[in-house]
């Protein structure tokens, strides 16, 4: 398993600079609404993994917003 905290930013409650990118992003494309404290840093992560080649693209992704 890996932990990532590199998305955590200055504290809980603070939303980074990813986040807001991601809560833009998913807002813009698909119409969903992510949380600035939790959700758009998770989805900020699974971006960043993305981007960062930690998945090929055969691999099929699923993010649970709940």
């Amino acid at each position: 398993m890996i932990c990532d905290d590199s998305q955590f930013g200055e504290a809980y409650g603070y939303p980074t600079p990813a986040a807001l990118d991601a809560i833009k992003l998913l807002a813009d494309t698909e119409a969903i609404l992510l949380d600035p404290v939790y959700s758009s840093k998770a989805f900020a992560g699974m971006l960043a993994d993305i981007k960062a080649g930690f998945y090929n693209s055969d691999d099929a992704i699923v993010f649970i917003h709940t």
